[in-house]
């Protein structure tokens, strides 16, 4: 017996066309008194399905229930008994009075036990009523239908910024643990199409802070990510690319004329100033994000090509201000930690960048809202005051500003100036030869020896 039942879109229509009663098979939790209906079935007929049934699939009820062939009797009722029943006019001794076919209920001899009951409506919808039935009453169970196809929560109905990001697409460069969670986080504000690009396998390690669960391992992560969004039922189209873009970049440059920004949240510094040159050569405004010392600090830059500091200029920038140490090095072995005080040890300046998941999910929130913000036009209340943030998880004082901070959970905003001698966006206006870019390859071979 049980209290709540989920059931696939359809599958009450497509009972009622078979016939005017049967079983709906599927599997339950007991301990949850929690049901889950899979399909149909008339006496001596075939299985039928519903829209939603594929979807179902992946309810936690298959790993962890029991499947049964006859997981509750449904029968076919009259129209207007979903208000006799609200109005608690329906009882046990009359319920068979509602039974279109005038056949006895032939109920299980138990003293609760469960019924569906299924009502077409005058409008042609139909309705379906879980009961449990014990002595002479009768309750009423929940019932939730799964749709067959993804869509935005009814909780989004109205909302303007939802509404204007239907139709907006973006690139994600990286969907580790941040990117994973900024696609999800932009899917659900109501981002129409996303782009994914990611060569990695999602491994167990993974896992604990990643936007995917151990259904995903060993999958590559993209695909992980787009299957993920589509079981939070978010209806954006989602678009994988496995490559690994510094080696690749011919699918990046393809999409750059179909996305309205680019977001990269890789862990490479290397990464970081690919997706930014081709960002900025295309001019895409670029939203990106890195971690570093444990996830301890964020930093997010907002690039608008031709207007503000692209990645290159930021590095310049900080660099000149003391704030950022040249570390080759660090370069050589993709170290994620290239900001160190003067007096940082070389254990300090190579640590692992571990993070937990609440810093980490911080940091993709901040760059999600950012990435919103830059979709959107100021009526929404988007604009922010510089194009360059910082955030802390505590207390840092041996560094330089912007990467000092007095309180934990702060953030600092500074204005970064765009750099006349910066290799990327120091001539903006020279045009480009996207498929073959003999200045890319020097620029990148140059970026390799200068700034980390």
């Amino acid at each position: 017996m049980f209290f709540r039942l989920v059931i696939a879109e359809g599958l009450g229509a497509v009972s009622l066309k078979a016939g005017t009663r049967g079983y709906f098979n599927g599997c339950f939790i007991n301990s949850e008194r929690l049901a889950v209906a899979l399909s149909s079935k008339v006496t001596g007929g075939e299985s039928l399905y519903g829209g939603g049934t594929i979807r179902l699939l992946q309810h936690w009820c298959w790993a962890y229930g029991t499947s049964t062939k006859e997981l509750v009797l449904w029968v076919e009722v009259k129209s207007g008994f979903s208000s006799a029943l609200k109005a608690e006019q329906i009882s046990r001794n009359n319920l068979a009075n509602w039974v279109t076919d005038q056949q006895p209920l032939d109920l299980p001899d138990e003293p609760v036990t469960n019924l569906c009951c299924i009502e077409p409506d005058a409008n042609d919808e139909i309705i379906v009523k879980l009961l449990f039935l014990f002595d002479d009453k009768v309750g009423v169970g929940q019932v939730q239908t799964i749709a067959s196809e993804p869509k935005l929560s009814a909780r989004f109905d109205g909302l303007k910024p939802a509404e204007a990001l239907q139709p907006k697409r973006a690139a994600i460069v990286g969907v580790g643990s941040g990117g994973s969670m900024v696609a999800v986080n932009l899917a659900a504000a109501g981002l129409g199409s996303l782009h994914l690009f990611d060569k990695d396998i999602l491994t167990e390690e993974n896992v604990f802070r990643h936007a995917c669960d151990l259904r995903h391992v060993g999958r590559t992560k993209v695909l992980g990510v787009k299957d993920q969004i589509a079981s939070y039922n978010l209806p954006a189209k989602v678009i994988t690319h496995e490559q690994d873009v510094v080696k690749d970049a011919s699918d990046l440059w393809t999409v750059m004329t179909e996305v309205d920004l680019v977001l990269c949240a890789t862990d490479s510094i290397l990464s970081r100033r690919l997706v930014n040159y081709i960002a900025v050569r295309s001019g895409l405004p670029l939203v990106i994000a890195c971690t570093f010392q444990n996830a301890s600090i964020g930093e997010i830059l907002h690039v608008k090509p031709g207007e503000s500091a692209c990645y290159e200029c930021s590095r310049l920038e900080l660099s000149k201000a003391g704030a950022l140490q040249v570390s080759t090095d660090a370069e050589v072995s993709g170290s994620h930690v290239p900001y160190a005080s003067e007096s940082a040890s070389e254990a300090e300046l190579m640590a692992g960048n571990q993070g937990s998941r609440s810093d980490v999910a911080i940091v993709a929130a901040l760059q999600s809202r950012i990435a919103i913000g830059a979709l959107l036009t100021n009526e929404y209340g988007n604009s922010f005051p510089t194009n360059y943030l910082t955030w802390g998880g505590r207390v840092i004082a041996s560094l330089s500003d912007p990467f000092n901070f007095e309180r934990p959970f702060s953030t600092n905003w500074v204005h970064l100036q765009r750099q006349a001698e910066c290799l990327v966006c120091g001539d903006i206006g020279r045009p480009i030869d996207k498929e073959s870019d003999r200045t890319y390859e020097e620029i990148m071979a140059n970026l390799q020896g200068t700034t980390a």
